[in-house]
């Protein structure tokens, strides 16, 4: 039994992850400076994405908010972690709004996450994607699965007889 329950524990806490009931602070690309030092998630569009083959450790620079030179927040793919990321990171979330999530450093006084997995990058739906699809739901009332019907119609058109508002058996 307790091993039982020791499961669902398990499988609750891993269940709850991408719902981010234990995820780290979710910050602007702006307020990133103010968390070095601490783990957090920091959520921007992409605004320059370059990978950098012919550096030293050939890095992927993901800038989001502002691009190069003006870059306000760096997610840092280095060369050897390059290869768990398919299609390559600089194509796959150009433009693209995203989180990446681990601990906050300084580099050179820009704020700056270094990512070793994908699992850290996270793609993220606009707001005004988001807003639009619910303004075309509640603008778009669903069909119903069936057509409603009155009792009363059909009996009227087998006996040809016409029914009365009161006489109206059932509608479906």
């Amino acid at each position: 039994m307790r091993t039982l329950q020791f499961t669902f524990l398990i499988l609750a806490y891993v269940w709850m992850l991408p719902f981010g009931l234990f995820a780290a602070d979710r910050i602007s690309a702006a307020d990133a400076a103010k968390y070095i030092g601490k783990s957090a998630t920091v959520c921007g569009r992409v605004a320059s994405a370059t990978y950098a083959s012919r550096t030293r450790g050939e890095p992927t620079f993901i800038n989001l908010d502002r691009p190069y030179p003006n870059q306000i927040f760096t997610a840092v793919i280095w060369g050897d972690n390059r290869s768990k990321f398919s299609p390559p990171p600089e194509s796959a979330y150009s433009g693209k709004r995203i989180c990446v999530t681990g601990r906050v450093s300084n580099f050179k006084g820009q704020p700056e996450i270094i990512v070793r997995d994908p699992a850290q990058i996270a793609t993220e739906l606009g707001r005004n994607a988001v807003s639009v699809f619910f303004e075309e739901r509640e603008a778009t009332p669903p069909k119903p699965a069936f057509r409603p019907f009155s009792l009363c119609r059909i009996v009227s058109n087998i006996t040809a007889t016409a029914c009365s508002h009161s006489e109206n058996i059932a509608t479906v």
